[in-house]
């Protein structure tokens, strides 16, 4: 059994301007959240010293996983000439 729950928000700021060339400048901040339960069950019983295969059996997996991520980036866009640009960008 898995049940899986995923959600997250993008904030950004965009600039658009002139510096000697046309510039793009944008800042943002990411943030997603994951939580996830699993269970696993072995594929079969025991019937004294012989498994019977197909049959949900003991409980062999019980979990609860958390994950969080919060991402700042920034980039930039240069437009230097009409067939030339140049693009950077950080994520710390």
């Amino acid at each position: 059994m898995l049940n899986r729950q995923y959600q997250g928000i993008d904030i950004r700021w965009t600039h658009r301007g002139k510096l000697l060339v046309p510039v793009t400048f944008t800042s943002g901040l990411s943030y997603e959240t994951m939580q996830e339960k699993r269970k696993g069950y072995e594929n079969f019983v025991m019937n004294g010293s012989v498994p019977e295969f197909g049959t949900k059996g003991n409980l062999r997996r019980d979990e609860r996983n958390l994950m969080w991520n919060l991402d700042p980036y920034a980039q930039s866009h240069w437009q230097l000439t009409d067939r030339l640009s140049l693009d950077a960008g950080d994520r710390p």
